[in-house]
């Protein structure tokens, strides 16, 4: 009788998992949780033929030992693995904005090349003329904004002054508005001393006018 008939079904599928494995690996490569689940799949199927007395208790043992011993080795391998490629995505990262900064870099080169094209058949002394043209319109160019900046300094403080004098002539104003003129005969007070030709005018306030018994002149008022 053909040996492998002898064989239990769990020795064949152990046989079968043993004989297969290496090419299973290879198709799962880059993937190590598939691979340790496939080797613990692996050892449950050898543990499962010590039931018929193929494997002792200390092989039991070990077996478990190795297999609880690679989940370990995994979790430590995805930790590495998970840190290595979150430092590739931010080298990633890194590389694109620096291609972003060289392109960048490169179309503003290319510009200036381009600007730069017409000066290039110029002779040192076109070019000493080109770069005098150049910087007397620079200085031209300030020289209408610093006298922008001047004229608009000399209206604003002209303004100032403007209302700073109206405000004056209105506090004068109304300084002279309050006080009044009498005369040393008479009853009427006046806004002006030479009014009715008044002898000996005196400046009062209005309201010392008023409280003597004064009047307001016809003329003044």
């Amino acid at each position: 009788m053909d040996e492998k008939l002898k064989e239990t079904p769990q020795e064949a599928q152990t046989e079968i998992a043993s004989t297969r494995l290496p090419s299973i690996l290879r198709s799962f490569r880059g993937k190590p949780r598939l691979i340790v689940e496939i080797v613990g799949i692996i050892l449950i199927l050898s543990l499962s033929t010590s039931l018929s007395g193929k494997i002792s208790k200390d092989d039991y043992e070990s077996l478990k030992n190795n297999y609880e011993s690679l989940q370990i080795d995994h979790e430590t391998l995805e930790g590495k693995y998970n840190s290595l490629q979150t430092k590739y995505n931010q080298t990633t990262s890194d590389l694109e904005s620096a291609k972003t900064t060289l392109n960048d870099t490169l179309s503003a080169y290319a510009e200036y090349q381009t600007r730069m094209q017409p000066f290039d058949s110029l002779t040192d002394e076109e070019l000493n003329t080109v770069a005098s043209r150049i910087t007397q319109t620079l200085e031209e160019k300030q020289a209408e904004v610093q006298a922008a900046a001047q004229a608009q300094a000399a209206a604003q403080a002209q303004a100032e002054a403007q209302a700073a004098a109206q405000a004056q002539a209105e506090a004068q104003q109304q300084v002279q508005g309050s006080m009044v003129w009498i005369p040393r005969s008479g009853s009427k007070y006046h806004s002006r001393s030479s009014c009715s030709n008044m002898k000996g005018p005196t400046q009062v306030t209005l309201s010392q006018a008023q409280a003597s018994g004064y009047e307001p002149c016809k003329k003044c008022y």
